[in-house]
């Protein structure tokens, strides 16, 4: 038939926006090369638990030694309310611990390791350009080993160190980290 188009299929795409800033310029989007490490919850909140709690665990040792060096029958009531604040003390520095773990977050944006925590409505927040890292170590100390839990230690130029704890497959994380630090400062060196 004359004067009949043949009409394709037609479909719109979307192109997507720029975000801009007040003054209409753009703004480059984030980058989507974010990576969270994923932590061992019970594992690091027993680690950070007993790290806080061994000055109150020697505290007692004096306390009840002392107690039981000069023991006489009207001491053993001083012996029970030890141990009672003891266990109080306990409990309390688990609550403490486990909250400080669930709100434990490490994420590695490009070159920048992020290590951030809020607890008792603090907020902490440390950042590590893998371009300033002198050394990458991955450290086990015994208490970390009765807890079966790693640490990867960072060594700026500025002598400074800077240790995440209890992240899942350390040892793959600390090969990858080391990798990525390689390829940043051979970017650098390479401009």
């Amino acid at each position: 038939m004359a004067g009949t188009h043949k009409i394709e299929n037609m479909e719109e795409t979307a192109v997507p926006e720029t975000p801009q800033n007040e003054q209409g310029n753009s703004v480059p989007a984030e980058s989507v090369d974010v990576i969270e490490y994923k932590i061992t919850p019970n594992r690091l909140t027993t680690y950070v638990h007993y790290r806080q709690f061994w000055p109150v665990l020697i505290v007692m040792f004096v306390v009840l030694t002392t107690i039981f060096c000069v023991c006489d029958k009207w001491l053993w009531p001083l012996v029970l309310l030890s141990l009672a604040v003891f266990f109080g003390l306990y409990s309390i520095s688990t609550r403490i611990a486990a909250q400080r773990i669930a709100s434990t977050k490490y994420t590695r944006n490009g070159n920048t390791i992020s290590a951030s925590n809020t607890y008792f409505g603090f907020y902490s927040k440390k950042a590590i350009e893998l371009e300033q890292v002198s050394r990458i170590s991955l450290i086990q100390t015994p208490l970390m080993k009765f807890c079966d839990v790693w640490a990867i230690e960072f060594m700026t130029t500025a002598n400074t160190r800077v240790q995440i704890y209890g992240i899942k497959g350390a040892a793959d994380v600390h090969r990858q980290l080391v990798e990525a630090r390689a390829v940043a400062l051979a970017a650098i060196h390479h401009k």
